[in-house]
């Protein structure tokens, strides 16, 4: 499986004995039911809850999870990971703000549904892969921006370089 770059989306149900699964994968890929169960624990990893994020190695990658909820009435809430395979030297930091950002506009903004994950993955990717904005019926998530201005915090935070000289 080439795995270099990817979004998956896994789901944890909220009702008695539900199991982990994938429910979107973009670019769909067919991959083996070893490496589903793997790729599995990699994006949502036993005792995940909201608001963690992890970064794991999975074959030549880097793989970036983001746990949240996704509330239902009357019912417990389902919990989700978003997460992207990138490039292991990418920047992890960056990485996670986005996906931050994506799920916390889509929920704000009321449009953060199981349906509207599955239907607009490829958006959501592309938009990531390409750092440009996504538009997801009249809502619009500005990546381009966001991408500007989270590149310009961490370079300021971590490449500081010591001017001057030593005597």
């Amino acid at each position: 499986m080439d795995s270099q770059r990817s979004l998956h989306v896994l789901k944890l149900g909220g009702h008695e004995d539900s199991t982990l699964q994938i429910v979107a994968s973009y670019p769909r890929v067919e991959i083996s039911e070893e490496e589903a169960k793997n790729l599995i624990l990699k994006c949502f990893p036993l005792g995940s809850k909201e608001g963690d994020y992890y970064s794991e190695k999975y074959q030549k990658s880097k793989v970036l999870s983001y746990i949240f909820k996704i509330k239902k009435e009357g019912e417990r809430d389902d919990l989700f990971s978003i997460s992207l395979m990138i490039d292991k030297k990418a920047n992890e930091e960056l990485y996670e703000q986005i996906l931050k950002y994506v799920i916390d506009t889509l929920d704000t903004d009321n449009y953060l549904t199981e349906e509207i994950l599955i239907n607009n993955q490829e958006q959501i990717f592309e938009g990531i892969s390409n750092e440009a904005d996504i538009t997801i019926d009249e809502l619009n998530i500005g990546l381009s921006d966001m991408f500007k201005k989270l590149r310009k915090e961490l370079n300021t935070d971590q490449n500081r370089k010591i001017k001057g000289s030593f005597f």
